[in-house]
């Protein structure tokens, strides 16, 4: 065996061809707000957009050069044509089942667009400020006016030749001349907070934001109020008829079923595993259900079982995130707790034993997990999230906000009630807030052998005694609303909505950190070895190399989403992950983040004839490779942190009689330079490389910007680059010496590429 030195050379990624921000498969559901159907094809509309399925709600996919990203209140379908309506950009159509879309706006002088329906050839739309019509497929509208005009119009249902409207804090309008004149019809309501409205050939039923369900079997001349059944002050968002089944889809207690007109209603809630219900749709013998956050669930069996129905549908706020090994977890709104064991590949919902599907915090202990809830306290696993358990012994308030780790010790923030710790690996809790002035504690984390935790309202405060006592640190800061609280070394790093800002332990004066001459709206911290990246919630991810105190955003390809949360993770090359606000998970590879900053060096590897044995590469920092291996040799792993050893294994023998190379680009995110070493057996000893990328020389010349190159290989073309990765110039050669003149240049560090037959090598150099 020989060991051999390996030339450092570097790796260029032109900051034209840099790889963006790619959606992971998941986690899969979302904010679903509305939902449609004309025969198979159904229309969901949430909280980033329009989404379609084609086959029953089987699979679902994203409108994309539609209606934009924000929140879809209502949809409607006939026959091609299809409506969106935005809750701000008023109303989309296509006219072409969902595959082109277009503003249809004229007329319309309210963008709020709650419901629509249509009636002939008339569409009515109900807006957060009055009712407008169309008799043009929604090329024109028109503004009713009298007794309805301006009213904040919830819902609208067709009743046989009735329009009937339901406002939010007006009751009931309806109209029997399609439109042309309206009449309040409130006899017997009790709740004027309209959300719902359903009907079918013998009654119009009515849901309220106060929890109560009215019957009209007179056209809406009169309403008897439902009892029985019904939950106390749940919102009854949706009322859906099947036959001769009614359903409500309410605000916190599931669905409901009505098999008597509304009469009497029975919980069906089997296997629904989010009760907060937005939308109900029809579609054949199935029944479909939009929650919010948890996605689409649809039954077959008329609402006595359900089953998640969102598959493609990525639409999941990511709340937080924590990485073990490359393990990725996380934490959503509505749709519970997922991992990924493939990169993002794929994710897997473990929910078993969680209650809540609202995930707040998530911290790790040893091998346990730990997972916070709004509304069901906190839960911990030590499988992987296959089990769960309740772990809020001792905690007062279900609503958990925050969850940190400092040593051996858990610390949980929660709504209302403050801090609560744990010596005993989240068995038992107490309270820790002495000296803390607000309860609501929003984020909590450890720096510098110090506990600190950020409030709703009254600022930082910091424990140097495991939270016996807390004192605050507020000096500098303008706003005391902590949005994010994260630390490392002796400096910590906090957000509020006067922007980011840093404090250097044990100072007390927090120093604003600005982009652009900006505040920072910081919505979550995440370290990497000497990168700091923020999320903000005005859809940035920034990035800091000098402690914050310039930041460069590196948000190409990322969607119309605020950043919640980050994790660093990855077996085929690390990558940054950041959790959306409605989304899902995205990923970048780092060392498409940090190219031209810390440049990744190569390694050259040799395959000499016939040789199926090992080689090993050694790194004495963190390092990551990236994914441009060839077939004939794999990896054990393909990151690490200092002193590693990778073993590469051949997979394929080399049966020509010429020794073939492989360049493997090796990146670091705390080192400018590497030292690497390659031991391959099966060499002899007197054996040289004599591959050109060994042999390349770049030197100054006697004259002024003059520079000189030689290679063994004759060289072919030469390409200098920005720092920045721009093309300054090119030239074309067919000679082994040669000198440029580079005199016009300014002075500067230059990346250069010098290509031969079949090899190339890229060096930095300062002018």
């Amino acid at each position: 065996m020989r060991r051999i030195n390996i030339l450092i050379a570097f790796l260029l990624i032109s900051s034209q061809s840099f790889p963006q921000w790619t959606q992971t498969n998941g986690p899969q559901g979302g904010r679903i707000l509305s939902l449609c159907n004309e025969g198979n094809r159904i229309y969901a509309g949430s909280t980033t957009g329009v989404w379609i399925s084609t086959e029953s709600g089987t699979t679902w996919i994203k409108v994309e050069g539609g209606p934009p990203n924000t929140k879809v209140m209502s949809m409607l379908a006939s026959g091609t044509t299809v409506w969106a309506g935005m809750n701000g950009s008023g109303i989309f159509k296509s006219v072409d089942s969902g595959d082109h879309w277009a503003p249809a706006n004229s007329g319309l002088t309210n963008f709020e667009v709650n419901a629509m329906v249509k009636i002939s050839s008339t569409i009515f739309a109900g807006t957060g400020g009055g009712l407008f019509f169309s008799t043009d497929s929604g090329e024109q509208w028109i503004r009713e006016e009298g007794i309805i005009a301006g009213k904040n119009i919830h819902s609208l249902v067709i009743s046989g030749s009735s329009v009937i409207a339901g406002c939010y804090g007006g009751g009931i309008f309806r109209s029997g001349d399609n439109g042309n004149t309206w009449q309040t019809a409130n006899i017997g309501i009790t709740d004027s907070f309209i959300l719902s409205l359903t009907s079918n050939s013998s009654v119009i039923v009515a849901g309220t934001e106060g929890g109560k369900v009215f019957i009209s079997t007179d056209d809406g001349n009169s309403w008897q109020e439902s009892f029985t059944g019904l939950p106390a002050v749940t919102p009854v968002n949706a009322l859906t008829f099947n036959g001769s089944d009614l359903f409500a889809g309410t605000g916190g207690q599931g669905i409901l079923r009505s098999s008597d007109n509304g009469i009497s209603w029975t919980a069906v809630n089997s296997y629904l595993t989010n009760p907060f219900i937005n939308s109900l749709a029809v579609s054949g013998n199935r029944i479909f259900a939009g929650s919010d956050g948890g996605g689409i669930f649809r039954s077959d069996d008329l609402g006595v079982t359900w089953q998640s129905a969102n598959d493609g549908l990525i639409g999941t706020s990511v709340k937080v995130m924590m990485v073990k090994g490359t393990r990725i977890m996380t934490g959503t709104s509505g749709a519970g707790f997922f991992i990924s064991d493939d990169n993002g590949y794929s994710w897997v919902g473990r929910n078993n034993g969680i209650s809540n599907r609202y995930i707040s915090a998530i911290a790790g202990i040893g091998e346990k997990v730990f997972a916070g809830t709004l509304g069901a306290g906190l839960f911990a696993s030590d499988n992987q999230g296959i089990n769960w358990l309740p772990a809020s012994n001792g905690i007062s308030n279900p609503y958990i906000l925050s969850v940190g780790v400092s040593g051996t010790e858990l610390f949980a923030g929660t709504s209302g009630s403050g801090v609560f710790i744990s010596a005993d690996s989240g068995m038992t809790w107490t309270a820790a807030s002495a000296g803390i002035t607000d309860s609501v504690i929003t984020s909590i984390t450890d720096c510098d052998e110090r506990i600190y935790a950020g409030t709703q309202a009254a600022g930082v405060f910091s424990s140097t005694d495991h939270g016996n006592t807390w004192s605050s640190m507020n000096t500098g800061l303008p706003n005391l609303m902590i949005t994010t609280l994260a630390g490392r070394e002796s400096v910590l790093f906090t957000g509020t909505p006067a922007g980011l800002f840093r404090l250097s332990i044990p100072g007390n004066n927090w120093v604003p950190l600005l982009h652009d001459g900006k505040a920072i709206r910081s919505q979550t911290i995440s370290f990497f070895g000497s990168a700091i990246f923020t999320g903000t919630d005005q859809n940035e991810v920034l990035l800091s190399l000098d402690n914050g105190d310039t930041w460069e955003a590196v948000n190409a390809g990322l969607p119309d989403s605020s950043i919640n949360c980050f994790g660093v993770a990855g077996a085929t090359g690390m990558n940054l992950f950041a959790g959306t606000g409605g989304s899902g998970i995205w990923k970048r590879p780092l060392s498409d983040l940090f190219t031209n900053r810390v440049i990744p060096d190569t390694a050259v590897l040799k395959q000499t004839q016939d040789f199926t044995d090992t080689l090993f590469l050694q790194s004495n920092v963190d390092w990551s490779i990236q994914e441009n291996l060839p077939d004939w040799f794999s990896l054990d792993k393909q990151n690490g942190i200092g002193n590693d050893t990778i073993v590469v294994r051949a997979s394929k023998p080399n049966l020509g009689y010429l020794a073939r190379y492989s360049t493997v680009y090796v990146f670091s995110s705390v080192a400018p330079t590497f030292t690497f070493t390659v031991s391959q057996l099966g060499k002899s000893d007197g054996e040289e490389d004599h591959q050109a990328p060994l042999d390349i020389r770049i030197t100054t010349g006697p004259g002024k910007g003059m520079v000189s190159f030689s290679s063994k290989s004759e060289i072919k073309n030469i390409a200098i680059y920005s720092i920045t990765g721009l093309v300054i110039r090119e030239v074309k050669s067919n000679a082994r010496n040669l000198q440029v003149d580079l005199s016009s240049m300014a002075k500067g560090i230059y990346i250069i590429k010098i290509s031969g037959d079949g090899w190339t090598v890229i060096r930095k150099h300062m002018l």
